[in-house]
């Protein structure tokens, strides 16, 4: 007979995320009621993982939360009963990443971790080791939900359904965050706008803001001074205009097919002066490992904030 309560594993557990995640499950333990916690890596990731437990273990207490927390490196120990599969992987580590940040700017083309040339370099590590894990998953625990955030989200979530019989899922946070973009425009709450959301991860778009009963998209989009907030309207020429007739508000990631030349330069440009995206994550990594060493540090540090992600 299963136990009562959620089993829950995040794979790549030992990523300096996974403390959002955890703050995520404090918050809502009432209705999760999380039993065990498992934090699935590899060896190579062992010191790292454990510092994370730690830090999870002090917030868990902090929070008067009962689940336990352990870490395995063996995915057919972590998945043995189980409910939910959270997989936040990056194969190859940010050192990867950083390489397909740098090699294709090196040739004049988009260096990123989803879209272009990056994002393929991403998906052909990425696709074989999750659809690997989500493969183990069908045999260990066939009814649990794989909830994936590993990037090229859309990819690599299709290659789930496409090669195995998990029920999965892709999940990112930029509808959270344009959600919250339209809420601080409108000086409103989060859950007092309705944002129909339109497309698949970082291929979507916003077509519809209902706020106090009435559709408000049309004038967020042509009021200049309260669309300067919208967080993911770059600034390059003619952007601006572009949206507004496209009458939709376009998920950050389209900026890299809508404004291709404007978004390589700027790429090129900030890596020159302070490092790839990865470098930068790389060197916030360390701070963010620091404190979660600190015995004192019972809460998500502020810092993971600058990291991304979104509870």
């Amino acid at each position: 007979m299963k136990e009562e309560g959620l089993k829950i594993v995040v794979a790549g557990g030992g990523s300096s995320y996974t403390p959002e995640i955890a703050e995520g499950l404090i918050r809502r333990k009432d209705t999760l009621m999380v039993r065990e916690l498992v934090l699935l890596d590899i060896e190579s990731g062992r010191e790292k993982v454990e510092i994370i437990k730690e830090m999870i273990e002090k917030m868990f207490r902090k929070g008067a939360m009962d689940g336990i927390v352990r870490v395995s490196f063996d995915s057919r120990d972590a998945f043995r009963d189980c409910d939910y599969i959270i997989c936040q992987i990056r194969a190859g580590g940010l050192k990867s990443r950083a390489l397909d940040e740098k090699i294709p700017l090196r040739h004049g083309l988009i260096g990123q971790e989803t879209t272009g040339v990056g994002g393929l370099f991403n998906a052909l590590r990425s696709v074989p080791q999750v659809v690997e894990l989500a493969k183990v998953a069908q045999e260990v625990c066939p009814d649990a939900w794989f909830i994936n955030f590993a990037n090229p989200a859309g990819i690599v979530t299709e290659a789930i359904l496409k090669e195995t019989g998990m029920k999965a899922v892709g999940l990112c946070n930029v509808p959270i965050n344009m959600a919250e973009d339209l809420a601080e425009q409108l000086k409103a709450h989060r859950n007092e706008i309705h944002m129909r959301y339109f497309g698949l991860n970082h291929l979507s778009w916003v077509t519809g803001v209902r706020y106090k009963g009435r559709e408000v998209l049309e004038e967020l989009l042509t009021n200049r001074e309260s669309r300067q907030l919208l967080a993911n309207v770059p600034q390059i020429e003619g952007a601006e205009e572009f949206i507004e007739k496209l009458g939709m508000i376009p998920s950050p990631y389209l900026n890299y097919y809508y404004f291709e030349k404007a978004m390589q330069k700027e790429e090129l440009e900030s890596s020159q002066k302070e490092g790839t995206r990865a470098e930068v994550v790389m060197k916030l990594e360390e701070e963010l490992f620091q404190r979660y060493r600190d015995t004192t540090q019972t809460d998500k540090p502020i810092q993971l904030e600058k990291r991304g992600g979104s509870l």
